[in-house]
């Protein structure tokens, strides 16, 4: 078993390892008024006392938005390069056995920020993980 902070650190650590990004990766938050390209690795957890049983890996990698003509429009082709990505991630980590995920709970998909925030969009992996 192991405990939250344990799974994320060696998510993250896996992460720097594997992802080519232009940002850092961090846990659980991104430093608020950041632009790089980052990945940000959070869980949610169905605690049984202090180690986790079962939940659910997040990682996000974020990117910005191009500017055209006045108009902000999403980078199409680096959100596919960066779902991609993700994808041979989550291979990567499943190969290695971190973690047992689920892949067939696996989803990977692009999420626009909030118009009122950043000109940005994230590549979202989300996979399911038990003990």
């Amino acid at each position: 078993m192991k405990s939250k902070n344990e799974i994320l650190t060696a998510v993250m650590k896996e992460a720097q390892a594997f992802l080519t990004i232009g940002g850092h990766v961090y846990k659980q938050t991104r430093p608020t008024g950041n632009t790089s390209e980052d990945c940000v690795v959070s869980l949610m957890a169905d605690a049984a006392g202090k180690f986790v049983q079962n939940g659910r890996l997040y990682v996000k990698i974020f990117y910005r938005n191009l500017f055209i003509r006045n108009t902000w429009y999403e980078d199409m082709t680096r959100g596919q390069q960066l779902e991609q990505m993700l994808e041979n991630f989550s291979n990567h980590l499943v190969l290695k056995s971190i973690i047992h995920l689920d892949l067939q709970s696996r989803r990977i998909r692009t999420v626009p920020m909030p118009p009122d925030t950043t000109q940005e969009h994230y590549a979202l992996l989300q996979i399911d993980y038990k003990f």
